[in-house]
């Protein structure tokens, strides 16, 4: 209602100000209907950046140093701390990938470290399971890019994909010999695509044999396949190659009469 008065005030023959100005003050001065859901204290994060609605109706989001789940009463719970190592550090925001996963990317930390220039590191790409469990999977080094800053894509082609503003071929790394480093040796910037390789979330022994739950990114093609010995070479196909249409995959072995270890394959 007070939209459609704020838009009705259009100004008639001699101005109408009167009335304009009324509705005005009408609409700006207005409660609504605004409520704190959370205020963060230092110790649960500072500096959120951007949330992402979760499949499980939850909300979540990033702190300068914390990944954390809130519902929409205000419970807020914190999944992950970074410690600003190779972990990462100063996280972007998150996207939830079609295997229910969140992903995302920190701008400082890695493996790579350079206690005179570069201590931070480069920043990194992360996984982290609704339920808080946390896996880096890629540091950037700086040829290859460094620095993302920006919420990472899911294509149609199973794969994740991103950018850094910095970084990239004509990266220089700082103190090279012989000259002095320059803005432009930070490099411009980098598109890069990542591949998730599937996880295998269990087992669960069946009168039938037993059953392999697994998940991977829609449209991926993965392999599951047995050995007797872990470390053997010689790994054997359990049924067709498999293309992902849901998150949540179970796989029979029925023939499961001795030990077997599984593994799942992502083809090209």
């Amino acid at each position: 209602p007070r939209y459609a008065r704020l838009r009705s005030a259009s100004p008639r023959r001699g101005g109408g100000g009167e009335k304009k100005d009324k509705l005005q003050k009408e609409f700006y001065t207005g409660t609504g209907d605004f409520t704190t859901l959370y205020s963060f204290n230092g110790t649960s994060g500072y500096g959120p950046l951007g949330i992402v609605l979760g499949k499980d109706g939850c909300f979540y989001g990033t702190t300068i140093g914390t990944i954390y789940r809130i519902t929409t009463n205000g419970v807020l719970t914190t999944l992950y701390t970074f410690t600003g190592g190779s972990d990462g550090s100063e996280p972007n925001s998150l996207m939830q990938a079609s295997d229910g996963n969140f992903y995302g990317t920190t701008w400082y930390g890695g493996d790579f470290y350079d206690h005179q220039y570069y201590y931070y590191g480069h920043g990194t790409i992360f996984q982290m399971t609704p339920q808080g469990k946390f896996t880096t999977l890629y540091a950037f080094r700086g040829p290859d890019g460094q620095h993302p800053n920006a919420t990472l894509t899911e294509g149609r082609n199973g794969k994740i994909y991103g950018k850094t503003p910095f970084g990239g071929s004509s990266f220089i790394p700082n103190g090279s010999p012989f000259r002095t480093q320059t803005w432009e040796d930070e490099g411009y910037g980098t598109l890069f695509s990542l591949n998730i390789p599937p996880s295998i979330l269990g087992l669960t022994v069946t009168n039938g044999g037993v059953a392999l739950s697994w998940n991977a990114l829609s449209n991926q093609v993965c392999q599951v396949q047995y050995a007797t010995d872990l470390g053997s070479t010689n790994w054997v196909s359990l049924g067709s190659p498999i293309t992902v249409t849901n998150a949540l995959n179970t796989t029979i072995d029925v023939d499961a009469v001795t030990q077997r270890y599984y593994r799942i394959q992502l083809l090209p």
